[in-house]
């Protein structure tokens, strides 16, 4: 009994000195976008004062599912006396044991890590000593997106006529450190004194679907939104059922039935230099009626109010809005892109590049206080 002690300290000694004579020491980032290359990339500091041969068997694990996603273990190593950075390509072509979805010999190594929370282990064998435990290292990593989702429509502080708008965003990027990317869009209302982000926590939803793309049209299964009441929206997505990035909260409001009458009985004011008066313009929505005479198909609209350069807190805004050969009847929607006051002069100038530019007077009726 006494003998098979002495072994297996003698063992224990062993491996605790030749550990405490090689150092592993992992590069891979923290945090942020992480290239998956990064988890095979290393220093190694043999303090031994000689070479010596190894191998390195590298496990990644998920963090939250505990989940063992990948086992590898490189060729032969050889380790000078010193310190070696030791790469990707040095221990290629790796040995896979286990394997997982985003983690395939086939995948490019020079792609990110997809989206999670992970730990990675190192350990370096001594090929000439049985396979003695050299060094041994745990890190933590998270891999996040470099940008979550980018809401587009409906755009913030806005104010809508279709009570089921259709919801459209970009997808969190770089795309490709995704797997199985996928969304959850949440809409709520929206109370007098609450901001948007407020609403999003405390109100409960009158929308929560999930998406595969990144558009996504008001389902025919859920009640119309209110019109008159304003809601608050956001996009998470998802990759593989992980957190893979959130967006902002934006806010739109669904414009009542009779303002609704409103601007849809209102006349569309014609951009040829006939009128030379001021025309109304309600609730931020600018009705036009073009002639085009030439094959241009886009028609710039610049807007500002009048003597903007002499405004504080006034901007300017243009779009280009599609036109066809003939008459066009055009409604821009400036609402959440152009601040808009009564009382104030609004300047409209229109042309195309073959065109002939005309200019225009408005000024804005608001219905909603």
């Amino acid at each position: 009994m006494k003998r098979l002690t002495s072994v297996w300290l003698a063992v224990l000694l062993c491996t605790i000195t030749a550990s405490a004579q090689v150092v592993l020491v992992p590069e891979v980032q923290a945090g942020g976008v992480i290239m998956k290359q990064q988890l095979w990339s290393f220093v190694v500091n043999n303090l031994t004062g000689a070479s010596m041969q190894a191998t390195a068997h590298i496990t990644v694990t998920d963090r939250v599912t505990g989940q063992t996603l990948v086992e590898t273990s490189s060729g032969v190593l050889l380790l000078p006396s010193g310190a070696k950075r030791i790469t990707y390509q040095e221990q290629s072509p790796l040995n896979y044991g286990i394997v997982s979805l985003g983690f395939a010999a086939d995948r490019p190594m020079n792609q990110p890590l997809p989206v999670g929370e992970y730990q990675v282990c190192y350990r370096l064998l001594d090929r000439s000593a049985k396979n003695l435990l050299l060094a041994f290292e745990c890190v933590k990593i998270q891999a996040e997106p470099l940008s979550p989702p980018q809401l587009i429509l409906p755009e913030d502080k806005t104010v809508i006529l279709e009570p089921r708008p259709l919801l459209t965003w970009t997808p969190p990027a770089p795309v490709h450190m995704f797997t199985a990317l996928g969304y959850e869009v949440k809409v709520a209302p929206l109370y007098k004194g609450q901001s948007p982000q407020e609403a999003m926590q405390r109100n409960i939803p009158v929308l929560v679907q999930p998406a595969t793309q990144n558009v996504l049209a008001y389902p025919a299964s859920f009640t119309n939104l209110e019109a008159g009441k304003t809601y608050v929206w956001q996009v998470q997505a998802t990759d593989a059922g992980r957190p893979a990035g959130q967006s902002d909260v934006w806010s739109f409001t669904v414009i009542p039935d009779s303002v609704v009458r409103i601007v849809s009985a209102a006349p569309f004011v014609k951009a040829d230099g006939s009128v030379s008066s001021t025309a109304v313009m309600h609730q931020g929505f600018l009705k036009l009626e073009y002639i085009s005479t030439t094959s241009d198909s886009l028609l710039r609209i610049d807007i500002a109010p009048q003597g903007v350069r002499k405004r504080k807190g006034y901007s300017s805004y243009t779009q280009e809005v599609s036109i066809r050969p003939g008459v066009n009847f055009l409604t821009v929607n400036l609402n959440g892109k152009l601040k808009l006051d009564e009382g104030v002069m609004y300047e409209v100038n229109v042309g195309t590049p073959r065109g002939r530019g005309q200019r225009l007077h408005f000024q804005q009726y608001n219905y909603l206080r």
